[in-house]
């Protein structure tokens, strides 16, 4: 008998105590021998007395099953709350068989059981767990809690079975004592504790189970309070154009089939959080398609308050839950108090009292989850009465847009929002916080892969960015993108999202005398495929994304004749419509008596998913060969952009024959040349299974699109297409690259190297960045290939300024200042009037250590320019802040910021200077102001990624471990190519002693930028922590050469390193002399120290007490202490 399968284990992620089960399970056996018997018996002694006899075994033994694994359980997540590791939590295994294995704690577990029970208090068993000499539990270890999640487990467990129920009807009996004892006037509990852990058990995590028919969301356990986004919403009623893209809107109101509705003006989009906190909105309605967030909203607000309770206290009733509550409680109050399906009772009188002072939110949720219309006019007078008989407290309702009727609560002054889909910053947030918080057991590399994988399929895919503005089905793909590889496998991305939403197709089959397989899952599959045939044949094909409903009916019609072989058909298709008309699933009404996809990428998949079916039907009666597939479908759309998704759909799908397309493709070109035709042969080939061999129809395309480079005007897109299906060739790219060094056209050159930016720096959160790119140089400096960079630049013969920007600051990465001031000055000489070039040669003067001439060089550029607003006057006063700051004369760095940001009106650059005057007074130790300037320089430039880094090491050096994780991985978001960035998350690691974490961080910084002395050396202290010196002095050795010599920064860290190499004497004495001669500030001596701290760890090394010691005393001594 499969005793854990009936208890539910395997429905629990991560559950430690299956051994404890398993030997429970074993004890039990087939419950023909009397230990099992007994052990049932033991368990349910006291509550039930003689019933365990005349019961029936099995069922009692499954619920004596489920209330332990519901109790270890507790335990488990008890232990985990108090931080007890994975491996000490499994060690209490053995402890807790032995525990459950004594007849008094069987007993008395068994309580809960026990008729009219109210409470159980658990501490009573821990003298017994004391006295059996078991492995201590922690501290804090919270017998109370468990006791009282216990007992609403055991009361769902009891809920949960007619049997058990019936059983336990003598249960009543407590409840008629309860409502005997409020009729006296005793006021029963009013738990609030609670009421708070029921709505985080209830609510914390999200519910996947729907979203991932395999089961793998097990392993996730995803926190919804802590991935929550904010939608923004817009005032107004409820519209069916809401969710359509303007073009559609526009084309159908060109048709007339839609009038914009007087009340859909255009209204500004306002944070959901922001509407519901304003004080003008006491009763709110927020509408929004299915998988919008509406439930998760209200969820979220609930566990708001349960994680930061407040004197306004939420109550959310969902509606289908009360709609269906087998004690028809009579109203809301009387379902908190003694409805069955809440999730906590609390005292309809109390309550009346919190709602009567206005310090409540309630909430109800899925006005369309009732489907009984007369039912939902009932619930919608029921919030109206709600809402007058408590005038002081704030009512918020969800529902559906398609199928919900404003009018009612529009006349009971109830204010409506439309919720928006994701925008582009709010997908990017979503990403990062899902592969933050639900794969926390993969190393952060592997996480920052899978996340850049899925923003890069929402940016290169429209149809995939089309559908991730819903929260429900961006989440989706979150969860396949961990397994599949998006794009390429976006099919079965658009296979489970349709999946999810005709799970919630609830056709009435039996008003239709159709049995369930009749409209099960592969029942609307065919249906729709049928639907999308046909539309895509129509007049206005697959652009229109629109069916008239005669056409609907006679479709499904057509499809129910042929499946059922009768003439009702016609009837089905009419029920079928009339329920679209009230609730949107996966095709809506649209207006009058036209219908569409809710989302027109499911229109393409279906029409393509019909395409293949009659494709795999070749040879049969309606079936399409190959010859067919070609000129009637790749050959009459190849030009139409609406099909191309579809096109690239079916080729996915024809394994072998796909090469038959590629060719037929290419064969277009020669006789046309038109390139979009090879741009398409390309998108095909990259649609197929890696496992198909297509080598000889690849290396074909791949030199038609290397000849159309030479004769096509379309360089750019050919550039692009061959980087993007090509990258990963290593001998093609070097091909591509050399055209775009030596071809003797400056236009094509530039075209060839936009192309290649536009795959390879799509990563970059500033697109102007690509805009620019003049040639392959600029590329090479954007990817940190400084070497090959000055190559290119050096090859070319006039270079412009967004060149010559690239060709200095690649001098400056590589520490060769001499070549970086000889161009500037040529080019001081040969152009004067550009500004630009007299800050970069002051910089290339404060790099080198020529900090007198930095100095002179800008202020003689600051004289020359006047006090007008003039944007390189705000560098030179940046860049002369940057020379003050490395000299240690914080104060005239500051005076030079603030200058720099009076004399920009504008404020266009103040981002950069606030970031610069948080750094100074980070240094300062003034970590508060120092964090306001950072935060002032996001606000001015919201991607401005250094001040996020910054943020991160103000974070780090206070031990704000998660916010500095959180600013660290915010600035990696925003510039994945930031070395640096991940050189401090590194050194976090580091401090942390997690070494696993530190390498991987510190390789990839590296890996990006091989040039980065910084991280060299921070890879030389994981080195050495691993306890391999050799191999960390050769990498100080190596850093050391790469790294600044001349900011007085730098020369702190410089002496720890020549100490730690064994120079212990000079390097000693030239700290002693830097703390006692300049005193450096006590916040920059707080980084320095991180340093010397991690040093002091390798017991190996020597002299690094002595270093510590004197950064201390200067610290403690500083005047500013």
């Amino acid at each position: 008998m499969g005793w854990l399968a009936l208890w539910g284990v395997q429905q629990i992620s991560g559950f430690a105590f299956k051994p404890v089960l398993e030997f429970l399970a074993d004890q039990l056996g087939d419950l023909a021998q009397e230990a099992g018997k007994d052990f049932v018996k033991d368990f349910f002694k006291d509550s039930l007395k003689s019933g365990v006899e005349r019961f029936k075994q099995k069922e009692l033994a499954k619920a004596m099953g489920q209330a332990y694994t519901q109790f270890l359980f507790l335990v488990q997540q008890e232990l985990e709350a108090e931080e007890v590791s994975k491996q000490e939590i499994e060690a209490y295994n053995q402890p807790l068989i032995k525990f459950i294995g004594e007849k008094s704690v069987k007993q008395y577990l068994g309580k809960a059981f026990e008729p009219g029970c109210q409470s159980l208090d658990l501490t009573e068993l821990s003298p017994q767990w004391n006295k059996l000499g078991l492995k201590a539990f922690p501290d804090d270890f919270d017998w109370k809690r468990i006791s009282r999640l216990y007992l609403k487990r055991v009361e769902n467990i009891i809920g949960e079975s007619q049997d058990l129920k019936d059983l336990f009807t003598a249960k009543k009996t407590g409840e008629i004592d309860e409502n005997t004892k409020q009729i006296a006037g005793i006021i029963p509990d009013y738990d609030l504790q609670r009421y708070r852990e029921s709505i985080q058990e209830t609510y914390r995590h999200l519910k996947l189970g729907k979203l991932d028919s395999t089961y793998r969301h097990k392993s996730y356990e995803v926190k919804l309070w802590k991935i929550f986004i904010p939608q923004t919403v817009r005032k107004g009623l409820p519209s069916s154009l809401d969710k359509y893209p303007k073009e559609t809107q526009e084309k159908l109101q060109e048709q007339g089939l839609l009038v914009l509705e007087q009340t859909q003006q255009t209204k500004s989009s306002r944070s959901v959080l922001e509407v519901i906190a304003d004080p003008d909105y006491s009763y709110l309605v927020f509408v929004g398609d299915p998988g919008s967030g509406k439930s998760t909203l209200l969820q979220y607000l609930a566990l708001d308050w349960a994680e930061n309770p407040t004197e306004m206290l939420p109550l959310l009733i969902e509606l289908r839950e009360y709609a269906k509550d087998e004690n028809r409680p009579r109203d809301f109050l009387a379902f908190f108090h003694e409805g069955k399906r809440k999730i906590c009772e609390l005292n309809q009188i109390k309550l009346d009292e919190q709602l009567k002072s206005g310090k409540a939110l309630v909430m109800f949720d899925g006005l369309d989850e009732i489907f009984n219309n007369d039912l939902r006019g009932r619930v919608i007078r029921e919030i109206h009465a709600f809402s007058n008989k408590y005038p002081q407290t704030k009512i918020i309702v969800t529902s559906r847009r398609i199928g919900y009727d404003p009018e009612d609560l529009e006349k009971a002054e109830f204010q409506h929002f439309n919720l928006e889909d994701f925008d582009n910053s709010q997908i990017r947030e979503f990403n990062k916080r899902w592969h933050s918080l639900a794969l926390p057991d993969e190393s952060l590399q592997d996480r920052q892969e899978t996340q850049k994988r899925l923003q890069s399929a929402i940016n290169d895919s429209p149809a995939i960015r089309q559908l991730a503005g819903n929260p429900l089905l961006l989440t989706m793909m979150a969860i396949l993108n961990r397994y599949k590889e998006l794009p390429r496998r976006r099919i079965d991305l658009y296979e489970e999202s349709t999946n999810v939403l005709l799970y919630q197709w609830e056709i009435e089959y039996k008003k239709m005398d159709l049995t369930l397989d009749d409209v099960d899952l592969r029942a609307k599959q065919g249906m729709l495929r049928q639907i999308a045939y046909r539309m895509q044949a129509s007049e206005k094909g697959l652009g229109g994304n629109i069916i008239h409903r005669d056409d609907l009916e006679e479709e499904i019609a057509d499809y129910y004749f042929n499946r059922l072989r009768g003439n009702k058909s016609g009837t089905i298709a009419g029920k079928i419509i009339e329920q679209l008309q009230k609730r949107d699933f996966i095709l809506c009404q649209l207006g009058k008596d036209y219908y569409g996809f809710v989302h027109r990428t499911f229109l393409g998949y279906f029409c393509a998913m019909a395409f293949v079916e009659r494709f795999n039907k070749r040879g049969k009666e309606g079936g399409l060969e190959i010859e067919e597939l070609k000129q009637q479908v790749f050959g009459q759309h190849w030009q139409d952009k609406n099909w191309h998704e579809v096109l690239r759909l079916i080729a996915g799908n024809l394994k072998e024959f796909v090469g038959d397309v590629i060719d037929y493709l290419i064969d277009i070109y020669t006789e046309t040349k038109e390139i979009n035709a090879l741009v398409l042969a390309a998108e095909c080939l990259a649609e197929v299974d890696l496992e198909v061999d297509l080598k000889g129809v690849s290396d074909r395309l791949l030199d038609s699109l290397k000849l159309a480079l030479e004769i096509s005007e379309n360089t750019k897109i050919i550039a692009k297409t061959i980087t993007k299906y090509w990258q990963k060739n290593a001998e093609v790219m070097i091909w591509l690259e050399n055209v775009a060094i030596k071809h003797n056209n400056s236009e094509i050159k530039t075209n060839i190297a936009q192309g290649i930016a536009e795959i390879k720096l799509s990563h970059l959160s500033n697109i102007s960045v690509i805009i620019n790119i003049e040639n392959i140089g600029d590329v090479y400096y954007e990817q940190n290939q400084y070497e090959k960079a000055i190559s290119v630049y050096l090859s070319q013969s006039d270079l412009p300024l967004i060149s010559k920007f690239g060709f200095g600051e690649s001098y400056f990465e590589l520490k060769r200042f001499d070549e970086a001031i000889s161009c500037y000055q040529q080019w001081i000489a040969k152009e004067p009037k550009i500004q630009f070039f007299y800050n970069q040669l002051g910089r290339a003067f404060r790099e080198s250590g020529r900090y007198l001439e930095a100095v002179e060089t800008l202020n003689n550029r600051i004289e020359e320019i006047g006090k007008e607003y003039n944007i390189y006057s705000i560098f030179n006063w940046q860049e002369l802040g940057a020379t003050y700051q490395d000299l240690g004369k914080y104060q005239e760095a500051i005076s030079a910021y603030q200058t720099g940001i009076n004399v920009d009106p504008k404020g266009q650059f103040d981002y950069s200077n606030y970031k610069q005057l948080g750094m100074v007074y980070d240094y300062l130790g003034e970590e508060d102001v120092a964090i306001e300037n950072y935060h002032q320089a996001i606000k001015l430039d919201p991607k401005y990624s250094i001040a996020y880094n910054n943020l991160g090491c103000l974070y780090r050096s206070r031990e704000q471990w998660e916010d500095a994780i959180n600013a660290f991985n915010t600035a990696i978001e925003l510039n994945p190519l930031s070395s640096g960035t991940y050189r401090h998350l590194g050194l976090l690691y580091l401090l942390q002693n997690n070494l696993i974490e530190a390498e991987q961080v510190l390789l990839t910084a590296i890996k990006i930028n091989s040039y980065d002395g910084k991280a060299i050396l921070s890879f030389g202290i994981f080195k050495a922590l691993q306890g391999n010196l050799e191999e960390a002095k050769t990498n100080w050795q190596a850093g050391l050469k790469l790294y600044p010599e001349y900011a007085q920064p730098a020369r702190l860290y410089r002496t720890l390193y020549m100490i730690a190499l064994g120079e212990i004497a000079s390097g000693l004495t030239t700290l002693q002399q830097i703390l006692n001669q300049e005193k450096p500030p006590v916040g920059l001596l707080r980084y320095v120290m991180e340093i010397a701290h991690l040093l002091q760890r390798c017991p190996q090394l020597t002299g690094i007490n002595e270093a510590v010691n004197m950064i201390e005393k200067a610290i403690s001594t500083h005047p500013s202490s």
